[in-house]
């Protein structure tokens, strides 16, 4: 076994791309929250309702794209390498198999916005919702092939095809936002086509990479889809209701007040500068752990684990102490009026309490999803969420608490995600191990 030393600099090999690519995310989604600024906190809000409800229908399917990493992870280490170039077709038809369902979900999504918003917010939300679910089989091909490069340790190609869709994006945005030339402004749902545009720029660039596989052949391969389903849609299930419940967690908000949902937004969307690069840390242990189970070398597993640990601890630490210190600071690129901006800084206070948690829990899970033990995980977030987070933060808002009381529940469910997925990490591979 290397030296725990060899470990970290190992994760953190695969990790920068990733941690780049997450980073340049996290800069997207400050760009868009800036710019819709400018349009109220209405628009702020709406934007955070469709992003928030378009997850949740892409949910399902980027699960089992993510499994595809897992899958490839393991061929690699048990050096089956033709069955780990064939997954590089088969995430191709796992997209075109859940992606075409989640564009048919436009036709539906009025009647659950109208339920969860009131009619003004609604009416910007549904359209923006709509474009996004229409481009989800452009996301999933994204999601899908760029499993493969990083199982395969190319992370840097994922990371320009990332950072390149991001740029674009961005301009796009500013584009439509604004209008330019013949090209006239459309408003906030402007934000939702630039979305969808970056997904097809990411897509094709992940294509071009992943090429020298997909050519090898193009037919489907049921055998490798049932086994990346058989991991992913446990995965899938998880993130649908994780992300259900941040969902109705906003819906609630929004019942209270657009300031409380538009403050909600800004700091999820800051509170992404440190938890992005701990997810990037975790996901990178967890090529080396998928690797190492399929090596049938779970002491390697465990090693990974650890190391991945220690630098997600380091970095989120270190971004609590930035949160906590300069909360106004960190908003002040925000122009969304100052009732949001109170409420987005006292919750800023708030997850800088529950960093080094929230990267104990992420790296665990993220160990556990390589490890293959995708049922349990599934069961306990989701257990966590409805049953600890959820009654919790209804409460909080019913009584008047407002965000606040709904992100202490939340900083409640990271806690009980650190303690359970640690515990089933040491017990999955450490009984491997003895």
């Amino acid at each position: 076994m290397l030296p725990e030393r060899s470990w970290l600099r190992r994760v953190a090999v695969l990790a920068w791309p990733i941690g780049v690519s997450m980073l340049s995310y996290t800069g997207l989604m400050l760009v868009d929250g800036v710019l819709l600024a400018r349009h109220g906190s209405a628009a702020v809000a709406a934007a955070g309702l469709a992003m928030t409800w378009s997850f949740v229908a892409l949910a399902l399917g980027s699960g089992v794209a993510r499994a595809v990493k897992v899958v490839a992870a393991q061929r690699i280490g048990a050096r089956r390498l033709a069955d780990a170039h064939a997954l590089a077709t088969q995430s191709l038809w796992i997209a075109v198999l859940f992606g075409g369902p989640t564009a048919a979900l436009a036709v539906f999504a009025g009647p659950l916005v109208r339920l969860v918003a009131e009619p003004s917010l609604a009416a910007v939300a549904l359209p923006s919702l709509q474009i996004r679910l229409l481009g989800a089989p452009l996301l999933l091909v994204a999601a899908g092939l760029g499993a493969f490069l990083q199982a395969r340790g190319r992370t840097r190609a994922t990371m320009v095809a990332m950072v390149s869709s991001y740029a674009v994006t961005v301009v796009v945005e500013l584009v439509l936002l604004n209008g330019l030339g013949p090209v006239p402004a459309i408003g906030p749902v402007g934000a939702s086509w630039a979305a969808v545009f970056g997904w097809g720029v990411q897509a094709a660039i992940l294509l071009r990479s992943a090429w020298p596989s997909v050519r090898r052949g193009f037919a489907p391969d049921p055998v490798l889809i049932r086994e990346v389903c058989a991991i992913g849609l446990p995965m899938g299930l998880h993130f649908v209701l994780d992300v259900a419940s941040f969902a109705v967690f906003a819906g609630m908000l929004a019942r209270v007040s657009n300031a409380e949902l538009a403050g909600h937004v800004l700091a999820m969307r800051v509170n992404a500068v440190s938890f992005l690069p701990g997810f990037a840390i975790g996901e990178a242990g967890a090529v080396l752990v998928g690797q190492a189970i399929g090596a049938k070398r779970p002491w390697d597993g465990l090693a990974a684990w650890r190391a991945s640990l220690a630098l997600a601890v380091g970095v989120m630490a270190a971004w609590a102490v930035v949160f906590a210190a300069v909360p106004r600071l960190l908003l002040s690129i925000f122009d969304a009026g100052p009732d949001a901006l109170d409420v987005a800084a006292t919750l800023l206070l708030v997850a800088a309490g529950f960093q080094v948690l929230d990267a104990v829990a992420t790296v665990a899970y993220c160990t556990l999803a390589a490890a293959g033990d995708t049922r349990f995980a599934m069961v306990s977030a989701v257990a966590t969420a409805w049953i600890v987070k959820m009654p919790l933060a209804a409460w909080a808002i019913m009584n008047g608490h407002g965000a606040l009381g709904a992100w202490l529940a939340l900083s409640l469910e990271v806690a009980v995600l650190a303690v359970v997925g640690t515990w089933r990490v040491r017990r999955l591979l450490g009984s491997e191990v003895s």
